[in-house]
């Protein structure tokens, strides 16, 4: 929050290397990822944004893919009070990332780039085309369930 404090600048710069090096190494099977591609190539979205407003409903959506991984990203981004039971740790872990995109003044929609429905019917092909989805394929159903979180049209 603070662009004056190089201390921080500087270890978000060490995270964003070490988020690079996660990526590479995780074959590409990251949704989030996969999806924010075929938005911004659709629509322009900036990459960076496509992923922050994706992401807590690619999370809520393809729940079984995220389950196991919740408590180690929860725990590491500082998520206070965790529940025991995996579910509401994901529950828990998705409002969290809801709460810091509002935070830092992000959307929770690509309201803002007056997305058209007909547009938004090439979403599950575009998808599936993108390079970055040939490890995980993602569902049609969480593809059209997550556009519709985040369209608004």
């Amino acid at each position: 929050h603070r662009g004056d404090d190089v201390g921080a600048r500087s270890r978000l710069l060490v995270a964003s290397s070490m988020a690079i090096l996660a990526f590479g190494f995780s074959l590409n099977a990251i949704p989030v990822h996969n999806m924010a591609h075929a938005f911004g190539g659709r629509f322009g979205i900036p990459h960076g944004l496509a992923n922050a407003v994706l992401l807590p409903s690619v999370m809520d959506a393809l729940r079984p893919f995220y389950l196991r991984r919740t408590r180690p990203l929860a725990e590491a981004l500082g998520v206070r009070d965790l529940p025991d039971e995996p579910e509401a740790c994901l529950d828990a872990l998705v409002g969290f990332l809801r709460e810091l995109r509002s935070s830092v003044g992000l959307p929770d929609t690509f309201a803002e780039f007056r997305l058209d429905r007909g547009a938004l019917s090439d979403m599950v092909d575009l998808v599936h085309a993108d390079p970055a989805g040939v490890a995980y394929e993602l569902p049609a159903e969480v593809v059209e369930r997550v556009t519709e979180a985040v369209s608004q049209v």
